[in-house]
């Protein structure tokens, strides 16, 4: 991951949904996925400092899928309309009470990732009924 996001030339769209595919496949192994990507591409040359905030958080949202939610599928969406990138994972899990504080850090960096880049998360989730994360941040110019 490192190395990806090192090398200048991996800045793409193709280059990112490789990664967000490798890394969907380690992280949710077992369970049923699907990743789409819609809208404008991605555009090339994105700052180092925009993917590995967009990467990780991206990483993030699965981990706590794997970790935490139990679930039997899990939908990723990758759109890019209007300069705005948004990412949205949503699970079929056991969710939680979003308005109890969690323990941990995962749903907090994910906020936090969001925030560094003028954007937003929003974690919406309930008992039973699966959880939704959805990051949203202006792509750079």
């Amino acid at each position: 991951d490192l190395v990806w996001l090192l090398e200048g030339d991996r800045d793409d769209s193709a280059s990112l949904q490789e990664r967000f595919e490798a890394a969907a496949r380690t992280l949710v192994a077992g369970t049923e996925w699907k990743l789409e990507f819609t809208g404008d591409p991605v555009p090339p040359r994105l700052p180092l400092d925009f993917r590995r905030h967009v990467f990780l958080a991206f990483k993030e949202a699965l981990h706590n899928v794997a970790r935490h939610a139990q679930a039997r599928m899990v939908r990723i969406r990758v759109d890019c309309v209007a300069r705005q990138f948004v990412l949205t994972v949503v699970d079929d899990g056991r969710g939680f009470d979003a308005a109890k504080r969690v323990e941990g850090t995962g749903l907090g960096s994910l906020r936090n990732r969001a925030e560094v880049l003028g954007g937003h998360c929003s974690i919406t989730s309930q008992p039973g009924g699966g959880t939704t994360v959805n990051f949203a941040v202006a792509l750079p110019r």
